[in-house]
C-alpha cells in the first residue's frame, strides 16, 4: 500500500512537470531560482552522439535506481568550461533529480540553491547548441556570468511520445 501511495505522487508529479513542460513558452529565456536540489551525480564525460543508455544504465546501477525513477529526471551537464569555449557538444556529468521517497544507496550530492537563466525548446540535446548560444548573448547583454556547469533535461522525450516533434528540453545556467 505504501509503494503504490509512492508511485502515485511520483505520477502526479510527472504528470505536473509534462503539464508545465507543454503549456510554459518556448526559446523564452527567464531567470528563476531553483530550490537546493539532491541528485545522484556521476562524472561521466561522452559527445554528443554517443549513446547515452550506458551512462544512464552506470548512473542506476552506481546508485542501484529502479528503473520507473528516471522518466524525465535524468540529466547531463556541460562544464563552464567547455561552455565558456562554445563546446556545446561536450557533456561532462549526467544526474538523476531525487525527490523525497528516492531510496539510494550511494551518497548523493546537492546542486545549491541559485539563480539561473532557463530556456525550454522543442527538440533534445542534439539540437541544445544554438539555444546555449542564445543564453550567452543574454548573459553578456544583461551583465551576468556564469557561476557554475549547466543543466539540461529533455522534459518530454521518447519515453513519453515516439514523436520527435514533441520533445521538449529544458536548460538552465546558473548566473552571478
Amino acid at each position: 500500500k505504501r509503494e503504490l501511495a509512492r508511485i502515485e505522487r511520483k505520477i502526479s508529479r510527472r504528470i505536473k512537470q509534462m503539464e508545465d513542460a507543454v503549456n510554459m513558452p518556448l526559446e523564452e529565456i527567464s531567470k528563476i531560482k531553483l530550490p537546493e536540489l539532491r541528485v545522484a551525480y556521476l562524472q561521466h564525460e561522452f559527445i554528443l552522439g554517443q549513446d547515452i543508455e550506458y551512462p544512464v544504465t552506470e548512473l542506476r546501477t552506481k546508485f542501484k535506481v529502479h528503473k520507473d525513477l528516471f522518466l524525465g529526471k535524468v540529466g547531463l551537464s556541460i562544464s563552464a568550461t567547455n561552455i565558456k569555449s562554445n563546446q556545446f557538444d561536450r557533456y561532462s556529468s549526467i544526474f538523476m533529480v531525487l525527490e523525497d521517497d528516492d531510496e539510494i544507496t550511494s551518497p548523493e550530492i546537492t546542486f545549491p540553491s541559485r539563480e539561473y537563466l532557463q530556456i525550454r525548446f522543442k527538440g533534445s540535446h542534439s539540437e541544445a547548441a544554438q539555444y546555449y548560444e542564445m543564453l550567452l548573448t543574454y548573459m553578456k547583454k544583461h551583465h551576468y556570468e556564469l557561476a557554475g556547469d549547466s543543466i539540461e533535461i529533455t522534459l518530454i522525450d521518447y519515453g513519453v511520445t515516439n514523436n520527435p516533434d514533441n520533445y521538449v528540453t529544458e536548460i538552465l545556467l546558473p548566473i552571478k
